[in-house]
């Protein structure tokens, strides 16, 4: 079989997604490294032919590293192809190049088999958008509902547990699901209406300053194979400008550069993102990052105010809404402290918690 130069997406999408996963520290550099091997490679299978500077070496010059967003699965298929370009020179086996691919590779397939359908690429993102939620626990407080491809791959509580999957907010959400953006549709006796990102930052923008909103009693941010969107994510933090937005995610954080970076960003603007712990170990994980307020999910014989600490000692207060009637999101408003020293607790409930609470002692 002929071996050719890949092209240059395919450089740029292995170097931004390793950069991204934290496998490599400069995406340009190791584009750049990739770039040069590949060319190597193609040296040593057609030594001495006339093609290979106008074909090759003069388009391999030309190669300018921008940022490539692709799936883990696309990922793995990318990074099996430049292995199979790259591979004609005598080392490449022991060369620093080789190495990192294979790094690649593996990590790109492990998540590609985590991963399920939906994401930004799935064109289908809808949001609720609800002025003044009359559910008991967040209070009379401005709240969204995204669809649930906004949902993190690699969330353990996905058809497992999830309290958006059962009772009637399930119904509200695959309502949305179905319907998408922009659309309207009976559930129960009321008429619902979704909109699309745009939409969700208009009515945060005309918010007045101060005011205390939740971003997602259901769903996450939205994401590409687990990789945040930073467009979307920045226009929401600019809309939240002078209010007091808040918002938890599953996404991953601690191996995920990219996924890092941007929670940090956006918890230094005024948007707080709590990182969502499964248990008590992992909240203590997402909170050595320094990167953002931690909740960690309890088990559900967690009653009341109860004295509870990570294994590492920090500091665990569970929800009062939880436990009090007369608390709220509009009252108490933990989870929009970005820069809260306690992790917020959350006992499992609801019809799944078995389930959850399986979890809860990983």
């Amino acid at each position: 079989m002929s071996a050719y130069l890949c092209d240059q997406d395919t450089i740029n999408a292995i170097a931004t997604y390793a950069t991204a996963h934290g496998l490599v520290a400069d995406a340009k550099l190791f584009a750049e490294l990739l770039t040069l091997q590949n060319v190597a490679s193609m040296q040593a299978r057609y030594s001495g032919r006339e093609w290979m500077q106008a074909e090759v070496i003069e388009p391999a010059r030309a190669y300018v590293y921008e940022p490539v967003e692709a799936s883990a699965a696309k990922v793995a298929e990318l990074a099996d192809e430049y292995d199979y370009q790259a591979c004609e020179t005598d080392d490449y086996k022991l060369t620093l190049c080789a190495r990192l691919v294979a790094r690649i590779l593996n990590h790109a397939s492990d998540l590609a088999a985590l991963e399920r359908k939906g994401g930004v690429g799935a064109a289908r993102l809808a949001i609720i958008w609800t002025a003044k939620s009359s559910n008991a626990k967040t209070g009379p407080i401005p709240v969204s509902t995204t669809s649930s491809e906004t949902c993190s791959p690699t969330c353990p509580f996905l058809g497992n547990g999830c309290y958006a999957e059962s009772g009637p907010l399930a119904f509200l959400w695959r309502g949305l699901d179905k319907a998408g953006p922009n659309a309207s549709w009976r559930s129960g006796v009321a008429t619902v209406k979704s909109t699309d990102w745009n939409g969700l930052c208009k009515n945060v923008a005309a918010l007045p300053d101060g005011q205390l909103w939740r971003h997602n009693q259901a769903g996450d941010l939205p994401h590409t194979s687990g990789m945040i969107s930073d467009t979307l994510l920045e226009k929401l933090v600019n809309a939240n400008r002078g209010k007091r937005g808040f918002t938890y995610t599953h996404h991953e954080v601690t191996y995920t550069k990219h996924n890092r970076a941007l929670v940090q960003w956006a918890n230094a603007n005024g948007f707080t993102i709590n990182l969502s712990g499964n248990n008590l170990k992992h909240a203590d994980q997402l909170a050595k990052l320094a990167i953002g307020p931690v909740v960690a999910v309890l088990p559900s014989t967690v009653a009341g105010p109860e004295k509870i600490q990570t294994p590492a000692g920090r500091t665990v207060r569970v929800c009062p809404a939880t436990y009090s009637d007369k608390v709220s999101c509009k009252t108490c408003q933990w989870c929009a402290i970005a820069d809260r020293d306690w992790i917020v607790g959350f006992p499992s409930h609801g019809a799944r918690k078995n389930a959850v609470d399986r979890l809860t002692k990983a």
